[in-house]
């Protein structure tokens, strides 16, 4: 999908285009649409997340001398759950490199303040790090998780 195509059709065209020395780069012996629609469904996508956003980590830039790092809220476009709502996520993106270093839901019957606490302690260490994020995050316990995160004693 990071090459464009937006179907598991499209995925298995892609691959059909590609030629011979991609699909075994890749680890991939065939490729039919259906075998990347049964790989997918193999992948958890927490794993995945939490993947991407570790490589993506080790390629975040510093701005100025510090890692930028802005954290918000929103609702995601085109996709709807069992009830027809769309999926409130939180993410930390990176200035730098203008990608996002993780992401984590706010669960239907919340807000995004245990979210974003959540999502701070995702990060091992943020010492040194600029982060922006809504003054509706302006609480003391939010403040503890950051201050924790970002070692500050």
């Amino acid at each position: 999908m990071i090459a464009g195509p937006k179907s598991f059709a499209a995925i298995g065209q892609w691959a059909a285009d590609a030629g011979p020395e991609v699909l075994p780069a890749l680890g991939a012996a065939r490729g039919a649409e259906s075998t990347f629609r049964r790989a997918f469904a193999l992948v958890s996508p927490d794993k995945l997340d939490q993947v991407l956003g570790s490589w993506l980590w080790t390629k975040a830039v510093q701005v100025k001398g510090r890692l930028v790092i802005a954290i918000d809220g929103k609702a995601v476009r085109g996709a709807r759950d069992k009830d027809g709502k769309a999926p409130h996520l939180v993410a930390a993106l990176a200035h730098g490199i203008g990608a996002v270093l993780g992401q984590v839901a706010v669960t239907a019957k919340s807000n995004e303040m245990p979210a974003v606490r959540d999502l701070l302690n995702a990060f091992t260490d943020l010492a040194g790090a600029v982060i922006t994020i809504d003054a509706l995050h302006t609480q003391s316990d939010t403040a503890q998780v950051s201050r924790a995160v970002a070692r500050i004693t």
